[in-house]
């Protein structure tokens, strides 16, 4: 998984476990976000207390495309992070789901 486009809160914590910060790349034009206006986009909420993702991009990036666009992004970063941690986020959702079912 491409960890300079993907940063994500491992709970609900307010300090991401993983954040590639300004050296990040812009899911859109796939150039380094920099300094300048920037948008941070949740891609998965963490409304079960698994794993919530997020992404950059340059603002002018993001509101230059379509609404179709931006939806065939969103879906490609989420497939990808379905691809390479389907495993992971099932134990995560087995283990939260265990603690409230004793």
């Amino acid at each position: 998984m491409r960890t300079d486009v993907f940063g994500w809160f491992e709970n609900a914590s307010e300090i991401p476990s993983h954040d590639p910060g300004r050296k990040g790349v812009c899911a859109v034009c796939a150039i380094q976000v920099g300094q300048g206006n920037v948008k941070t986009i949740s891609l998965i909420p963490d409304t079960i207390k698994i794993r919530s993702y997020f992404f950059r991009t340059h603002s002018n990036c993001w509101d230059s495309i379509s609404e179709d666009e931006r939806c065939l992004i969103e879906s490609s970063l989420i497939d990808e992070i379905i691809k390479n941690h389907t495993e992971d986020l099932l134990e995560m959702v087995n283990s939260k789901f265990n603690e409230s079912n004793p």
